[in-house]
């Protein structure tokens, strides 16, 4: 009965697992990523692959949430403000938990604050890199008076 009911559970994993399928759309949307952080210049290339996934989530009905919003921040960086605002609102439409920080994106273009330059965007400190560190009050090395 053991044996038989190992069996049993055992092909019943296997074939809920075989079958699994992709919920969301994402295209070519990773080598892209990877090619813009590669070579952050190439701004447009970038924005266009964001445009082919978002066609290809929309004709299959499953476009990956967040999607709509990192396309709008990027033509927000190229300038394209009232673009933006479009997909900002798309993403707010779909995803209705995003709706505060969309919010909040969508108040940032239309009172012309601009993004990071891309230059900073990449680093892991928007001031640049940290040289000097601040000593600890707690803990001094030395003598002790």
């Amino acid at each position: 009965m053991t044996t038989r009911y190992l069996l049993w559970l055992l092909l019943s994993t296997l074939a809920c697992t075989g079958c699994t399928t992709s919920q969301y759309s994402w295209g070519n949307y990773e080598p892209a990523l990877y090619k813009y952080y590669k070579t952050p210049s190439e701004l447009e290339t970038y924005a266009e692959q964001l445009a082919e996934v978002i066609a290809e989530g929309e004709s299959a009905g499953r476009v990956p949430p967040g999607m709509y919003a990192e396309y709008g921040y990027i033509l927000w960086v190229q300038g394209k403000a009232d673009k933006a605002v479009v997909q900002f609102e798309r993403e707010k439409q779909t995803w209705p938990e995003s709706t505060h920080f969309m919010n909040l994106l969508i108040h940032n273009v239309t009172s012309s604050q601009r993004p990071m330059p891309q230059s900073k965007l990449l680093t892991p400190y928007p001031g640049g890199p940290r040289t000097r560190r601040r000593r600890s009050g707690g803990c001094q090395s030395g003598p002790q008076r």
